[in-house]
């Protein structure tokens, strides 16, 4: 029989704390509604299958008042434990006694004999031939047998033309096992050459395919974990070996994959292991492939294959030849932010006139860069060149910037309001507020503002105004302005606002939202009206009676009585 164990402290407010209201409340009514089948319980880890939209394998690990691990079939990944975890615990915390009571795997199988289970493994290989390549794997290579690669290599090719997710990390999680298990065993030979033999596959067959479906990274950290067993077993084999040349230059490709997708960190520890495990005629056989590779390269992929060429000079304590390669290989930006820091201004200035026009980032990046240079009539300068040379990206934020932090703030308020008056709307209007309370400047600039908002006629915008400002009169002179189809927009904010000071325009517009709800037809529409339907009973009620609101919602009733999702939304909203 299994130990019985002691009930884990763990309680509803814990799981609260694991969970978001939206995981809590749904997983709430997945323990209501029995959802949870098969629950088990081995010593902390608690397991059962829970029926959603299919049937979901779920698992948690629990110490007093929180949790350890916690998995599950399900796609969730935002934040928090899922829905089926909340109903497994949910489930323990008010029925402990339906978990089943395991013992541990180990001590359930300890009691067999070796043909005992050998007769499970291959009933379990039965039911589920894919449990084949674990074994194949897993298959331990005795000490009078020469080592062979070729039973990992088929599992692994196997694993990257796999289009499913688990099925392709439970194969890499057992390679990476062997991998470790080698090298522990000292065996750093061997550990290597499988290593190397795991990072080549996998850079081959991480394809775009693959990395849409591996949108969490699992995969792609296997890649990580592999260039880093491969950079150790590197740095146990002794300079001469030739196997070294072919470790490093699998490290290679895969630093070269990662600059082909776009940067994405691919098997990181690959570009430090190229770096700082090469001895000096094997940099040579790589740098050589390196600068093959950059003859056709454009500014991204050149910019990555300079940087790990100067890098490698900064390893050896070489920071002059890492800025001589800068300046002979590297991309227009290296070389620009280069002669920053040589103070070479002007010939910064003059590389991203030729090169950043089109480019605002840089344009950016640049001026801020000779700021940080205490260089700040040279930043300014260039920017106001970028902007009368044309140039048809807005540097207006870097100039307020700039005026606020080193030139004069009303400078900065005066290219707000130009700004202001090109693009004339609420959002900048709040721009131009904030720019001009630091500069105590707004209870000045805002009549004068309104009085020209009213002469050309911007009534929504003043509208706005009025509505952030809590003028119920304004509001209501304003929304008469508009025209009829700008109005409806307006409803709901003014009818909120002037239900207090003006319960009868309130009471009219409310009216006017609920029937242009209906007339649209949809449950989203008649969710809406019902909500609006219950500010109309509120002014109804109050200013006029009981029985004058039972006569308007009957007529809403009579008038749509065709329509059964309307009324489906009114009851629910208790109407």
């Amino acid at each position: 029989m299994p130990t019985k164990s002691k009930p884990l402290a763990f309680t509803e407010a814990d799981l609260k704390k694991l969970a978001t209201p939206q995981s809590f409340d749904r997983g709430q009514s997945y323990y209501r509604g029995n959802s949870i089948e098969n629950p088990m319980r081995q010593g902390n880890k608690l397991s059962a299958d829970c029926w959603g939209s299919q049937r979901y394998r779920t698992q948690v690990t629990l110490s007093n008042h929180n949790i350890t691990h916690a998995k599950c079939t399900c796609p969730y990944d935002w934040g928090g434990i899922c829905k089926h975890q909340v109903a497994l615990l949910l489930t323990y915390i008010h029925e402990p006694d339906s978990f089943q009571a395991l013992d541990s795997l180990s001590k359930m199988l300890s009691s067999h004999s070796r043909e005992d289970l050998i007769g499970l493994i291959a009933q379990m290989v039965e039911r589920s031939p894919d449990l084949l390549r674990l074994i194949e794997i897993s298959a331990i290579q005795t000490s009078d047998q020469p080592f062979s690669i070729s039973t990992y290599q088929r599992q692994m090719q196997k694993a990257m033309n796999l289009d499913d997710l688990e099925a392709i990390v439970d194969i890499l999680d057992m390679l990476k096992g062997q991998a470790e298990q080698i090298t522990l065993n000292g065996d750093w030979h061997n550990g290597g050459r499988l290593y190397d033999m795991l990072l080549s596959e996998m850079t081959v067959g991480y394809s775009w395919s693959l990395q849409e479906i591996d949108y969490d990274g699992e995969v792609a950290c296997y890649a990580n974990d592999f260039a880093r067993g491969l950079a150790e077993c590197l740095a146990h084999m002794p300079p001469g070996e030739k196997i070294r040349i072919d470790w490093l230059d699998s490290l290679l490709e895969a630093v070269f994959h990662d600059i082909d997708i776009g940067g994405m960190d691919y098997a990181y520890p690959a570009f430090d292991g190229v770096i700082e495990q090469a001895t000096q005629d094997e940099w040579q056989v790589l740098e050589a492939r390196i600068q093959d590779k950059m003859v056709n390269a454009e500014d991204w992929d050149r910019r990555a294959l300079v940087r790990l060429l100067t890098k490698r000079q900064e390893h050896l304590g070489n920071p002059g030849a890492a800025d001589a390669l800068v300046h002979e290989l590297g991309t227009p930006e290296q070389k620009a932010f280069l002669l920053i820091q040589e103070q070479r201004f002007d010939e910064a200035i003059a590389i991203a006139h030729q090169h950043f026009t089109d480019k605002p980032g840089l344009v950016t990046r640049l001026a801020d860069a000779l700021l940080q240079a205490k260089q700040p009539e040279k930043a300014l300068h260039y920017i106001t060149e970028q902007i009368q040379r044309g140039n048809r990206y807005s540097f207006t934020d870097w100039l307020i910037g700039y005026h606020q932090h080193y030139g004069d703030p009303k400078d900065a308020l005066n290219v707000e309001l130009d700004r202001f008056w090109t693009t004339v709307h609420q959002h900048s209007y709040q721009r131009l507020r904030q720019v001009a309370d630091q500069l105590k400047q707004w209870d000045t600039l805002k009549p004068q503002l309104l009085k020209r908002f009213k002469k050309e006629k911007y009534w929504s915008l003043l509208l706005d105004i009025a509505l952030e400002d809590q003028d119920a009169d304004a509001v209501l002179t304003y929304l008469k302005k508009l025209k009829n189809w700008e109005q409806f927009k307006y409803y709901a904010p003014v009818a909120k606002l002037v239900s207090k000071t003006h319960p009868d325009k309130a009471l009219e517009l409310y009216q006017a939202l609920v029937q242009r709800l209906i007339d649209q037809r949809g449950r989203e529409s008649y969710r809406a009206a019902a909500q609006y339907l219950l500010q109309v009973r509120q002014i109804i009620t109050e200013q006029q009676s009981v029985e004058a609101w039972s006569r308007y919602i009957g007529g809403v009733r009579s008038h749509n009585k065709t329509l059964r999702a309307l009324h489906d939304e009114l009851a629910k909203a208790g109407l």
